[in-house]
């Protein structure tokens, strides 16, 4: 009986944790969302930005293959700059 006792207060100590550390997560990812949502809020893409991807199809269909490769490069390169001087240090 006594062992019994033991084993339930230990899963219920686990299991408390898992729900403690769940919530945690959540929070943590709430925060972060807003975080970013307020640093787009204050720093909307410019005009350029977002009409620039609207015409991308039309000029790529224009070029050869050797352009497309280097524009779709250059791209993802543009993409990765910019995810990268928005992402925070870590708290």
């Amino acid at each position: 009986m006594d062992l019994t006792l033991e084993i339930l207060k230990w899963v219920a100590l686990v299991f408390l944790a898992g729900v403690i550390g769940q919530l945690g997560k959540s929070l943590t990812l709430r925060i972060i969302d807003s975080r970013r949502r307020r640093r787009e809020r204050n720093n909307p893409p410019s005009i350029e930005e977002s009409t620039g991807s609207l015409n991308s199809n039309d000029q790529m269909s224009a070029l050869s293959k050797e352009e497309r490769k280097a524009r779709k490069k250059e791209s993802k390169a543009d993409l990765k700059r910019r995810k990268k001087d928005n992402r925070e240090p870590p708290v």
